[in-house]
Formats: structure tokens, C-alpha cells, sequence
């Protein structure tokens, strides 16, 4: 697929599109969509992704990657290693 933007192997997007155009899909929950937007675009939402996995595989699973989200993930952490 020409001018498809490329992954490494086993990286998984994932996204949330919006506003939805009521005029276009008559049946939209536009406030709640933009609520849960935000929500997923926010601290508690992001720190629940990047936290994702850590307690049962020892790192995150997921690393949010949503617009002025700073923390780096531990996997993404250089590891001290010990002496």
C-alpha cells in the first residue's frame, strides 16, 4: 500500500477520532463522545494505559502516546544495571 505509513513489527495503534457530524450520523452522542475523548486524552485515563500490564508481566503493556502526556514508560526507562 503506497504512501501507508509504516509500523515495527508487533507495534499496535490504537485511536479515537472526533467530533461526529450530527448532520451526518443523525443518532450521534456527541457530548458523550467528546466526554470520553477527553477522559481518554487525560492524566487518569493515561496513567491507566501506561500502568496497563505492570503488576502481572513487571512492565506496561500499552504506552499512551496522547498529545502532552510526558511520562516515559518504565520499558522505555534506561535500566540501571547492577554492580
Amino acid at each position: 500500500m503506497s504512501g501507508a505509513p509504516s509500523a515495527p513489527a508487533g507495534l499496535s495503534l490504537a485511536s479515537t477520532i472526533g467530533p461526529i457530524d450530527a448532520g451526518i450520523v443523525p443518532d450521534v452522542r456527541g457530548e458523550e463522545a467528546a466526554r470520553f475523548v477527553a477522559w481518554l486524552l487525560g492524566d487518569e485515563a493515561q496513567a491507566l494505559i501506561s500502568e496497563f500490564g505492570v503488576g502481572e508481566y513487571g512492565q506496561s503493556l500499552f504506552f499512551p502516546r496522547a498529545p502532552g502526556w510526558s511520562r516515559t514508560p518504565t520499558a522505555l526507562t534506561p535500566q540501571q544495571e547492577d554492580s
